[in-house]
């Protein structure tokens, strides 16, 4: 009796060829899920979550407001003292319009020939 001992080459390049196949698809899902664990969203690596703190903002800002609106009328329409001690004074805006209008009309007639 004869001996076959030629299993063939065709058996064993498909077993390779098998293996490297196996071996690539392994190492494509080891990477994808080495993907989706380090950087998913809530991964080890993610950012730390920010909590923002806006202003502190008042309950009811309207009488503030009114107060401020106030202030900045009787500015406008009062005379007083803006620093006393070097002399700057406020005027009403009124009475500033008037007298920038007069000393203006007094340069402009004094500049014609």
């Amino acid at each position: 009796m004869a001996e076959h001992t030629d299993a063939g080459a065709r058996p064993a390049t498909v077993m390779v060829a098998g293996l490297v196949l196996l071996g690539v698809l392994l190492a494509a899902l080891a990477l994808a899920w080495l993907s989706w664990r380090f950087w998913e969203p809530n991964g080890p690596n993610a950012a730390p979550a920010m909590t923002l703190q806006g202003p502190a903002l008042e309950p009811a800002p309207q009488p503030a407001l009114a107060e401020f609106q106030r202030r900045q009328q009787a500015a406008r329409e009062q005379w007083g003292w803006v620093e006393g001690e070097r002399g700057v004074a406020r005027i009403p805006l009124r009475e500033a319009e008037t007298l920038l209008i007069a000393r203006e009309s007094t340069r402009h007639r004094r500049a014609q020939p």
